[in-house]
């Protein structure tokens, strides 16, 4: 009698086959997940940063140039860890930062705008939390103390000194 030739798997061939190819590709699934994830959480801390710099840097421009006098908070001159500032003169201030909620507003006459928005579509991820200005006049500066926070991760700068003009 003639041998029989082995040709193709056995039913446990392919079974194993299955399952292993099965295990790879969850890994690979889950790798792709948590990759993903990364970066998304990594893009909205960034865009939050950037928007935080921006925020300074505007801050910055519209304090510098006003006289020390003229920078206020809640009708004060003289102010400690206040959560708004109004620039301009003393009377009827010109231009306001404050802080409303998770978000950061300015206003100049009678627009308004959002510096550092409260993220809608992820509004439990990006907050800012705290903003404090303090106004030093042995120094001629204010400072501006942030704390911002992204996917439950706080991110507090550091205290930021912007000098103002001393007339």
């Amino acid at each position: 009698m003639r041998e029989m030739t082995k040709k193709g798997f056995t039913i446990i061939e392919l079974m194993v086959g299955v399952v292993l190819s099965s295990i790879l590709a969850i890994t690979a699934g889950v790798m792709l997940y948590y990759i993903f994830s990364s970066w998304k959480n990594n893009s909205i801390a960034v865009e939050l940063q950037r928007d935080a710099t921006v925020a300074i840097d505007m801050m910055a421009r519209r304090i510098r140039p006003s006289p020390g006098t003229y920078i206020r908070s809640g009708g004060s001159q003289y102010f400690s860890d206040a959560d708004s500032i109004s620039i301009g003169q003393l009377s009827s201030p010109t231009e306001n930062f404050w802080r409303s909620g998770d978000t950061l507003w300015y206003s100049h006459g009678s627009q308004r705008f959002v510096i550092i928005p409260s993220n809608q579509t992820y509004s439990d991820k990006i907050k800012l939390t705290y903003i404090k200005f303090t106004k030093d006049a042995a120094s001629h500066s204010v400072i501006i103390k942030l704390k911002l926070e992204a996917n439950n991760t706080p991110m507090i700068l550091d205290p930021i000194q912007i000098g103002y003009r001393n007339d």
